[in-house]
């Protein structure tokens, strides 16, 4: 047979199979939860615990928005999932496995669990890597053809979330999921200059941690300039009181859904450890009657099937301590009058927002189903517009925060005051003046003489030494050099009263220059003593 007859003979068959595909009837290998009938139709598999655990799978991941949280939280939970075996002794049965990250997502991105037929979903070519094919290149996909665990429109919605946490769906400007970290607005901002993605950065001082918002795709992709950047505090500050105000009336109905849907996680998983005990119950019933009714001549088999009896037993023992120990670390939620106390309580949204044990990642998932994205420009002031999830707008604008030298300089109203009262008072009465009127220094500290003539020498204020003399009053020294005056006459005639005096400084004193008119005026008071 020639290369030709062979080429054609194959793509009869594959018409032929694409012909039975396109009207549904081509069986192909189904994931667990599914199962052919005897019919030869697609129905749900009977057993209560694999179907109990695929729906865990699609709950989990719409409430945590991310598979590998899904595989986490289901982790923590013990839950373990169904992997239908393709060859070997054992295919077409049920193994029981720890969920990982790609199992997970391999059921979220299976068409198969929506109800939906498809065929030609991936290509294979030689010399070619093989991959899935975009929807619209499908050879073919019938929605609602058998029964599903999701809807089409839920198993769509999930391939947006996947596609919006992935790296390109960021690339792409999609809002990333909620991560770690105590930036509020992570993965939601837009530079309001040039409408690109805005990335975060944490920096640490003094023991604390403050983001901040960079827009720099310009500069790492091209090596342009940094567009803009902003701290992330007063940001995260502004959003969160607004987020406050907008929810104060539904605080209410809010922590109901939050309290339903802990209710219903916590019976769906309490479901799936029940339906594991029972699971294992049964198996341990078979093992027993199967070792009652074994000849107890035949002491081989005998023995194997008491060591099946008690593998079964330990299985029964090994999924109720599961239970009892998931029990204890996830205790029940409240009954129906603890809810109507918990309505009666939570009235008060800002609470719940601002509660020590809300964790910034909550937060996050908030905002995510509130806030479609944030634009921030920096001016003179912060410009922010929200774009909310409803189509609406919000703009509010908040001052730039000082940078650390800005900070810490000091208020000019008290450099005023300084130059004011340095006339006529020391260093000394300026400060403690300073402190009775409640004024600080920069950073927060009382005045002190030596802060005061720091400022003073720092921003070129005169002091009281620099005004006394431009009166014409001198030091001790000057007086004696050019007087001829000692020093302990000038000072008795300062205690005295004879010559006026001024004390500017901790160690010096100022006196009026002893003139003629100021010798004749002492000798005569003097003369009079």
């Amino acid at each position: 047979m020639s290369e030709a007859e062979l080429h054609f003979l194959r793509g009869r068959l594959e018409g032929g199979k694409l012909n039975k595909a396109r009207r549904g009837e081509l069986r192909t290998p189904l994931p667990a939860g599914l199962l052919h009938d005897s019919e030869g139709r697609i129905v749900l598999d009977p057993d209560r615990e694999v179907q109990a655990a695929i729906r865990c799978i699609f709950h989990t991941f719409q409430v945590t928005g991310s598979a590998w949280m899904s595989v986490c939280r289901m982790s923590q939970s013990g839950v373990r999932l169904p992997v239908r075996l393709r060859t070997g002794k054992h295919a077409g049965q049920i193994r029981w496995v720890p969920p990982t990250l790609s199992r997970v997502l391999r059921v979220l991105k299976n068409p198969r669990y929506a109800g939906v037929y498809f065929y030609g979903r991936t290509r294979q070519k030689k010399g070619l890597p093989s991959g899935t094919l975009p929807r619209e290149q499908w050879k073919v996909f019938i929605p609602d053809a058998h029964l599903g665990y999701i809807s089409l429109e839920e198993f769509e919605s999930n391939q947006r979330t996947l596609q919006q946490n992935s790296v390109t769906g960021w690339a792409q400007g999609s809002p990333t999921p909620a991560r770690e970290g105590p930036a509020l607005l992570q993965g939601l901002l837009v530079c309001g200059r040039c409408g690109r993605r805005m990335s975060l950065r944490y920096q640490y001082r003094r023991g604390r941690v403050h983001p901040m918002y960079y827009c720099q795709r310009q500069a790492t992709e091209y090596g342009g300039a940094l567009c803009q950047h902003l701290p992330g505090g007063c940001v995260d500050r502004a959003i969160s009181q607004l987020v406050v105000e907008a929810l104060t009336h539904e605080a209410v109905e809010v922590a109901l859904a939050v309290y339903e849907e802990l209710g219903r996680q916590h019976e769906e998983l309490a479901t799936i450890h029940r339906n594991r005990i029972e699971r294992a119950r049964h198996e341990a019933d078979v093992a027993e009657r199967q070792f009652l009714l074994v000849n107890p001549e035949n002491r081989l088999v005998a023995d194997n099937l008491e060591r099946r009896w008690n593998d079964a037993l330990r299985a029964v023992a090994e999924a109720e301590e599961a239970f009892a120990q998931w029990g204890r670390q996830h205790p029940a939620p409240l009954d129906p009058q603890a809810g109507q106390r918990v309505r009666d309580l939570v009235g008060d949204f800002p609470a719940v927002w601002d509660h020590p044990r809300t964790t910034t990642r909550q937060r996050k998932q908030m905002l995510r189903l509130l806030i479609q994205d944030v634009t921030l420009l920096r001016q003179e002031q912060i410009a922010i517009r929200v774009r909310w999830k409803g189509g609406a707008t919000s703009e509010l604008h908040v001052p730039v925060p000082l940078n650390g030298f800005e900070a810490k300089r000091t208020e000019p109203a008290v450099l005023e005051n300084i130059a004011a009262w340095a006339k006529q008072h020391t260093d000394e009465d300026i400060a403690e003046r300073l402190n009775r009127e409640g004024m600080r220094t920069g950073t927060g500290q009382p005045f002190t003489y030596e802060t005061v003539r720091r400022l003073r020498r720092e921003k070129g204020i005169a002091g009281l030494r620099e005004h006394l003399r431009q009166a014409g009053m001198r030091t001790t020294k000057e007086i004696t050099e050019q007087t001829g005056i000692a020093e302990s006459t000038l000072r008795e005639w300062r205690k005295a009263g004879y010559l006026r005096a001024i004390h500017c400084d901790h160690k010096h004193w100022l006196y009026e220059f002893p003139t003629p008119t100021v010798l004749k005026r002492i000798a005569q008071a003097q003369g009079q003593k």
